[in-house]
């Protein structure tokens, strides 16, 4: 399900988004050592690549500990794997950098490195900008609320925000409402004044298999944010939340800006033979189907 976003057409918008998220000046990027809860273990079966509607959308790299450490993001517009992020990891296991290298120009270019810091109640990204020639061209300080299990609850802020430039308010925020480890309710919303607004909501239900994503996307909130949508750290079009849960989604209920009505959807499951572990999820009401490869490890 394809939405037109006001922020991804609004350049000089889209570029200031980052620095929205209670974004200051930093000049230290280094974060200090996480205090977080013990993970839960990765598993065997390792989600290597993510497919929708039949189109390449992530491929993940593992190192011998199971951590993901470089997400590859298909370009749909070139139809390659160009952009990619690497990330490293604390003693803990929870994520402590982001590496960012973006195709412009023709050029693969270094564009950010993050730093994470979760501490109680809060994760603080701490971002160093780079230039097409690699000079540093800024800093930002980005906090993003967590639980006790560090899910992300709230990233920016639910009331209007004063950009300048380029002089007008925004409102943009993602939600995420989780009851213990399963994510039962997320919504995003994106208003820029006199823009059009972007709002979507969803609620899910939940069967009882794992979903093997999810001690990834907890260790590393940085790359959920980014396995969840097309285009991160850029706003997006498409939203894909339930990948962030404990469990897989056995119902998804579903509205915009542009469908006011409540829209359910049941989902169909496919699975690798003699596994808990899906290869194929469908979406009927929503026109979308996942499917997954694995890397399996003993």
């Amino acid at each position: 399900m394809k939405f037109k976003s006001t922020a991804i057409r609004v350049a000089g918008i889209v570029l200031t988004v980052a620095t929205f998220l209670y974004a200051c000046k930093h000049g230290n990027n280094e974060a200090p050592q996480p205090i977080a809860p013990p993970l839960p273990s990765a598993g065997n079966y390792l989600v290597s690549a993510i497919y929708v509607n039949g189109a390449p959308k992530d491929s993940l790299i593992y190192n011998t500990s199971k951590q993901v450490t470089r997400l590859w993001q298909y370009v749909p517009f070139y139809r390659k794997f160009l952009n990619y992020v690497d990330f490293t990891y604390q003693e803990n296991g929870y994520v402590k950098t982001a590496d960012y290298q973006t195709y412009i120009g023709g050029n693969m270019l270094h564009t950010q490195k993050d730093s994470v810091a979760l501490t109680s109640g809060m994760m603080t990204v701490y971002a160093v900008k780079y230039r097409g020639d690699g000079a540093v061209s800024g800093y930002d300080t980005i906090q993003v609320t967590t639980d006790t299990y560090n899910h992300l609850k709230l990233a920016g802020s639910e009331k209007p925000v004063f950009l300048s430039p380029p002089g007008v308010y925004m409102t943009f925020y993602t939600k995420y409402t989780y009851t213990d480890r399963e994510l039962t309710a997320f919504r995003y919303v994106n208003k820029v004044e006199r823009g059009d607004l972007v709002d979507r909501n969803y609620t899910f239900a939940f069967n009882g298999n794992s979903n093997p994503l999810y001690p990834h996307m907890l260790a590393n909130p940085v790359l959920m944010r980014a396995v969840t949508q097309d285009v991160y750290p850029l706003p997006s079009d498409s939203l894909y939340p339930w990948l962030a849960s404990q469990h897989y989604v056995s119902e998804v209920t579903f509205s915009s800006e542009t469908q006011t009505t409540l829209t359910s959807s049941k989902v169909g499951y496919t699975y690798l033979d003699n596994t808990p572990y899906a290869t194929a999820q469908t979406f009927p009401n929503l026109g979308i189907m996942m499917n997954y490869r694995y890397k399996i490890v003993q």
